[in-house]
């Protein structure tokens, strides 16, 4: 099945809805005055080595914060989120960048 190339990133309906519902819930001041939200989107040109440290360290940090052990219960808003790690383009042939 081929895609369309589009400048907008795909995600599953509910999510889209999820997060729309979400987004307007914390407008409208139903999360509280300190609920945080934020995105961002990065990219590098990474060894296999590297992206693993990621990979590793992230879900580190995920086990770290958003495992049922250390979810703190008593905390009135849950947060949540949703990543993708995959590669997304070649080195181009001649980068001089490179052979740094």
């Amino acid at each position: 099945m081929s895609h369309p190339i589009s400048s907008s990133t795909v995600l599953p309906i509910e999510s889209v809805h999820d997060y729309e519902g979400a987004d307007h819930d914390r407008l409208a001041g139903r999360f509280g005055p300190d609920a945080v939200a934020f995105d961002g989107e990065s990219g590098a040109r990474l060894s296999a080595a590297r992206v693993l440290e990621f990979r590793e360290r992230l879900n580190g940090l995920i086990a770290e914060f958003f495992s049922p052990e250390a979810a703190e219960w008593t905390s009135p808003v849950k947060y949540g989120f949703r990543w993708i790690l995959m590669p997304v383009d070649t080195a181009p042939l001649e980068d001089s960048r490179a052979d740094r």
